[in-house]
């Protein structure tokens, strides 16, 4: 069944980017970002450009059906050298 979130159906077959786009993700994102007070989780930078990360992914999860003890604030490059290892382990 659809995803029905402020009345707008949301399709179970959405590519990971277009779930990034959805409020149920953006909320979920916002929340982890302002518990992290917007400083990266591993080295600790204020100020930069923050992502909210998921320590591990599960097939047929949504990006916003994970618990918050799931995700972390990650600054530009702590994120990327988290998926760089991710891709490397593949």
């Amino acid at each position: 069944l659809p995803a029905v979130f402020f009345g707008v159906f949301y399709s179970t077959k959405m590519n990971y980017q277009d779930q990034l786009k959805t409020p149920m993700w953006q909320e979920r994102r916002l929340y982890v970002l302002k518990r992290d007070m917007f400083t990266c989780t591993m080295c600790n930078q204020y100020g930069s450009q923050v992502h909210a990360h998921h320590n591990y992914y599960e097939k047929g999860k949504k990006a916003w059906e994970y618990p918050y003890s799931a995700l972390i604030t990650l600054c530009d490059n702590c994120h990327n050298e988290e998926h760089a290892i991710e891709h490397d382990i593949k």
